[in-house]
């Protein structure tokens, strides 16, 4: 039987049993009230418990807004639709919130602050990181505008709660005490994984022994759907590939053949990995300015010792990050006036020679690599030196010269998973990303940038874990699939369902609390590897994303009151 026909058939079995017949979804609303009492501008409560951002970011998040008839600073209508998922990483509060301001409905982020001039104070208005937020909500507010502005210069609505909050101090504490965010304790807010306020229901669940095998299986279950969803991109963009008369999937002028294809889907999700969430769609179009076929022909016309420095000249020049005089100037005159240091001059003067000989190339190759007028937005705010595009795009350039010097993308990757043991395949596979070495950026983050005191490797362990996980793994899933190698597929589940869980994003960071209340000892047990953690995610998608109020309707919920009820 197809394996992945039966995770995903038994998966969507029990997600449809447990949905069935669901009244909330995504958008409904309790009916509106006013209110009763004024909160004056008092910093704590009656029991003590002092109004902080903390406090503020669980009462967004717990919806405890509901039924309150809101309304923006300036006066528009405001119904919170889903309040987004809490972020503990750097930037807004919450991400992805559903929102409908007079009658329009926007998604974005929402930030927090006690009192309106938090935006300016902590300088919002200059960090791009803030250009997604639809909504300020503050407590109290102390500035006379109605709005306030991001970078791009964009209109922000600010929501004040304390004209809204017409409780008595003593009632806002009642509301308070009877969740489990008194039970974690107050003084637990902001402090290491607390910082959510209140745990989910199915928490309860989560610490009760008795259903640790049924919560197992449902995370492995999540876990395989999560590696087949992917796996199913994939073969969907293959199938677009291998069309006849080509495609405009890889920009090229004829179709991939199917072998190929695999090597082409490798480049394409591994180049827009490394941009990771600042720069992901500016790799994708590096990716589409330099096709794999084109590049590999323009690296196969040059000796293999000088294929690493060629990958890195080719993808450097389409990147447009060259600096002024790095190539070979047309009028005999200097490209740029500013000077560097001897080793940065060093190199750009080899990368000069390099593209110098781009030149002898037939004319058909060449004709690839003409200048684009368009320049590739690259971003460098919020993103840490050793991440800089550059040293990612030298990363590139060195695993594709190792790959093609041996067996090719998909071979390499192949030959160490059909070979290599499980324990020892994280390690085999980032050699192959990170050369031994000791290149000019190993210790330089841009052109002519300060020098690195310690060798800094270009693609770092976290990053290789995650493109293993998400991209490596399903894409070589869809080749054992499709060439009926039904052992290196049970390799590939063996290696996610086994190897270590990814570093924690905001997400996991948000499930780990959610639903285990951030207890180490209990993350440990349910979620040991990878496989486990992207069951998490799946959680997350297929239902605390679903805007279910405070998880009193959750469909995993649902399922787990009914694993009560076989237990007893």
């Amino acid at each position: 039987m197809d394996i992945s026909r039966s995770f995903f058939n038994e998966y969507e079995r029990i997600k449809k049993s447990i949905l069935i017949n669901q009244p909330f979804r995504r958008g409904a609303t309790m009916e509106s009230r006013s209110a009763d009492f004024i909160i004056s501008d008092r910093s704590k409560l009656e029991s003590g418990l002092e109004i902080n951002e903390k406090l503020i970011q669980y009462l967004w998040g717990e919806q405890l807004l509901k039924g309150v008839s809101l309304r923006t600073l300036n006066g528009e209508s405001l119904r919170i639709i889903f309040p987004g998922i809490w972020n503990l990483t750097g930037g807004p509060d919450f991400r992805q919130a559903q929102l409908q301001i007079d009658g329009k409905t926007i998604v974005g982020d929402i930030e927090i602050h006690c009192y309106a001039s938090g935006w300016q104070q902590h300088r919002h208005d200059y960090d791009p990181q803030y250009n997604q937020v639809i909504l300020h909500v503050a407590f109290w507010n102390d500035r006379k505008e109605k709005f306030i502005y991001n970078t791009a210069g964009q209109k922000v609505h600010q929501l004040i709660l304390s004209p809204w909050l017409r409780k008595k101090y003593e009632e806002f504490d009642r509301l308070l005490s009877g969740d489990l965010f008194y039970q974690i304790g107050p003084d637990k807010i902001g402090v290491g994984g607390m910082q959510f306020g209140g745990v989910g229901q199915c928490y309860t669940y989560f610490l009760n022994p008795r259903f640790m095998t049924g919560i197992k299986y449902f995370l492995n279950l999540a876990g395989q759907v999560r590696l087949f969803q992917k796996m199913k991109k994939f073969q969907d963009k293959r199938e677009v590939m291998i069309l006849p008369g080509g495609n405009g999937a890889n920009k090229e002028n004829t179709s991939v053949s199917p072998a190929e294809s695999y090597d082409l889907l490798l480049y394409q999700g591994i180049t827009e990995a490394l941009g990771y969430k600042n720069n992901r769609l500016a790799f994708l179009e590096l990716a589409g300015r330099l096709p794999y076929r084109m590049l590999q022909k323009i690296v196969d016309f040059f000796p293999s010792e000088l294929k690493p420095a060629v990958v890195q000249s080719v993808l450097l020049r389409a990147s447009g990050l060259l600096p002024a005089g790095s190539e070979p100037a047309r009028t005999g005159k200097s490209n740029g006036p500013r000077t560097y240091s001897s080793e940065t001059g060093s190199y750009l003067a080899n990368l000069k020679i390099i593209i110098e000989q781009f030149k002898k190339m037939p004319a058909l190759i060449f004709s690839g690599l003409k200048k684009q007028k368009t320049l590739i937005p690259w971003s460098f705010t919020g993103v840490r030196p050793a991440n800089f595009p550059p040293r990612r795009i030298a990363g590139l350039g060195y695993l594709l010269a190792r790959c093609w010097a041996g067996k090719g993308l998909t071979g390499e990757f192949l030959g160490i998973f059909e070979t290599a043991e499980l324990k020892m395949i994280n390690e085999k596979i980032f050699r192959l990303f990170c050369p031994d070495n000791d290149d000019y950026w190993h210790r330089h983050s841009t052109f002519g940038s300060k020098k690195f005191k310690n060798k800094t490797v270009l693609i770092g362990h976290d990053l290789v874990d995650i493109i293993l996980i998400n991209i490596v793994v399903p894409i070589l899933l869809l080749y054992a699939k499709k060439n009926g190698q039904d052992k290196l597929a049970q390799k590939l589940l063996a290696y996610y369902t086994g190897t270590f869980p990814l570093s924690d994003n905001y997400l996991t960071v948000f499930m780990n609390h959610r639903l285990m209340g951030n207890n180490k000892k209990l993350i440990k047990q349910l979620v040991p590897a990878a496989g486990q953690q992207q069951g998490l995610l799946q959680i997350f998608y297929d239902f605390c994303d679903k805007g279910y109020e405070s998880c009193r309707q959750c469909g995993f919920l649902v399922w787990l009151r009914g694993h009560q009820r076989q237990l007893s």
